[in-house]
């Protein structure tokens, strides 16, 4: 099956189109995304801006357009974060779905949570027992761990970068612990096989790591304390040094926030070592369709829609 994701998030908004089957993906065939940064006012203000919310829809437009571009099986239109609490957001939503005859699913944090899960655990085939992840995207923080999607524990915090991007380290540290420990707790109470980072912050993260020469060109495991050091090298660095060191501009003032916040949440933890995943909400969601019939009210058979859905 083909099948398209447009993931409509508080810093990104990213497309995957891809094939999948029940087992993950076999071949992704479009990857795009737009830095929107939706959150980088609304979270202070609880409104996103005029100029914002036109970018957003435009991008939104445009994304769209290139998913249908490529026949999808089925289009699915997930938006999080800052489309939850801000008092325009579901405005915004809702112009996206006049504007293309299509449906946005609006899902719950702990929702959003399982989604990554099942994403991160297709990755690995499986082959994982009891998987914990944290995920650090623009508005909030997802915890989630268990063996199989019906038991998972999953969590959702306000602890995003861009809603944390003016604190210092000591702060962000501070408030992510206190707010983690209870439930970074309970997750411990029973053994963890693998511990998982995911997000396009993770990701850029490895990146950066990999620029340095801390890590090989393959390897995808780190130490919690590299996102410790880095939070501390990173912080004062003004945006030419960060571009010189491989970080896109779009990241240059949420980089050493994300990394604090991953060192915060994973030295709760207790694991030396995390494997930075390649997937998150998307890939999750395509295996998520794929495993099941999709429900009306969130998907629509692209051959039956693609037409609308390109019109502007």
């Amino acid at each position: 099956m083909r099948g398209a994701v447009i993931d409509l998030g508080s810093n990104t908004f990213h497309t995957l189109v891809a094939e999948v089957d029940r087992f993950g993906i076999v071949q992704v065939i479009h990857d795009e995304k737009v830095a929107v940064r939706l959150g980088a006012d609304a979270f202070a203000t609880g409104r996103i801006p005029e100029a914002t919310y036109t970018r957003a829809l435009a991008a939104a437009s445009v994304l769209i357009d290139n998913a249908c571009a490529h026949t999808p099986d089925i289009l699915r239109i997930v938006a999080t974060g800052v489309f939850r609490e801000v008092v325009n957001g579901r405005a915004l939503l809702a112009d996206i779905e006049e504007r293309h005859d299509l449906e946005v699913e609006l899902v719950d944090g702990p929702s959003e949570a399982a989604l990554t899960w099942l994403g991160v655990s297709a990755e690995l085939a499986g082959a994982h027992g009891r998987l914990a992840i944290v995920d650090v995207g623009g508005g909030s923080l997802e915890c989630v761990a268990g063996s199989h999607v019906p038991e998972l524990t999953a969590h959702s915090f306000p602890l995003g970068v861009l809603r944390l991007r003016t604190h210092g380290r000591d702060a962000i540290r501070a408030t992510v612990a206190s707010t983690l420990a209870p439930v970074i707790a309970s997750i411990r109470a029973e053994p963890l096989e693998v511990v998982a980072i995911s997000s396009g912050t993770a990701r850029a993260l490895l990146r950066l790591c990999r620029n340095l020469g801390l890590v090989g060109a393959l390897q995808r495991h780190l130490s919690w304390r590299s996102f410790d050091e880095l939070a501390r090298i990173l912080a004062p660095l003004p945006a030419s040094a960060l571009e010189v060191l491989g970080v896109e501009p779009a990241r240059h003032d949420t980089i050493a926030t994300g990394a604090c916040i991953f060192a915060s949440a994973l030295e709760l933890l207790g694991r030396p070592v995390v494997y930075v995943a390649a997937s998150a909400l998307r890939e999750g969601a395509l295996v998520d369709i794929a495993r099941r019939a999709p429900k009306p009210s969130i998907v629509r058979a692209a051959a039956a829609g693609a037409a609308d859905g390109a019109r502007s």
